[in-house]
């Protein structure tokens, strides 16, 4: 059976994927999905447009199937599932799956196409903002830093709102005082520049 990337990159222990296009015929019919699953499967690759695929559990594939989607490409580089039910209207594949509002439903491991509702949590706008990939046009190398008048910035953007965080003399320390900072205000739902045990004593 031929895997992904993308299926590989967001794998998890056991995890075993079939692609859906091979389900065509079987789907939606719960029988096949009891079948798939006393054979091993737990997730299902949907097909998405520009070379994308997006990764859902097999009980969610009844009604994700029953859909068009397609790759859109958001701010920060991130691709998401999405369709539109109706020619005004935008639904997201993995607000179809949790049932809450976009900017309430966080992917834990930033991959917008990781849609196995292991990786989908509810969450605050706030927190949500916290988890955010690195920006496309970061410089630094940091989340939050930025050099200006030769020294090194760390800012962090809380509820829409840029707040200054300290100036610094190295990208680094800029980037662990980013780091607490985020730590205290989106706890869980922080994407930290440095694993807990990389911060100075």
């Amino acid at each position: 059976m031929r895997t992904s990337a993308k299926a590989a990159s967001v794998r998890s222990n056991k995890f075993t994927a079939i692609h859906s296009e091979r389900l065509t015929r079987m789907l939606p019919a719960m029988e096949s999905i009891e079948l798939l699953a006393s054979m091993g499967f737990t997730a299902i690759e949907v097909p998405l447009t520009q070379g994308k695929w997006a990764v859902i559990d097999l009980a969610d594939a009844p009604e994700v199937l029953s859909r068009r989607w397609y790759a859109q490409k958001r701010p920060r580089g991130i691709f998401y599932a999405a369709t539109r039910p109706t020619h005004t209207s935008l639904l997201y594949m993995h607000v179809l799956i949790s049932g809450g509002a976009a900017d309430q439903t966080d992917h834990r491991d930033r991959n917008g196409l990781n849609n196995r509702r292991g990786n989908l949590r509810t969450c605050e706008a706030r927190q949500n903002q916290g988890n955010a990939q690195l920006r496309a046009d970061n410089t630094s190398g940091f989340r939050g830093v930025s050099l200006w008048k030769g020294k090194w910035i760390a800012s962090i953007r809380i509820n829409g709102k840029r707040k200054h965080i300290g100036s610094f003399d190295t990208p680094e320390a800029a980037a662990h005082a980013y780091d607490e900072t985020a730590k205290r205000v989106f706890g869980e739902f922080a994407a930290l520049n440095f694993h807990s045990s990389d911060h100075p004593a």
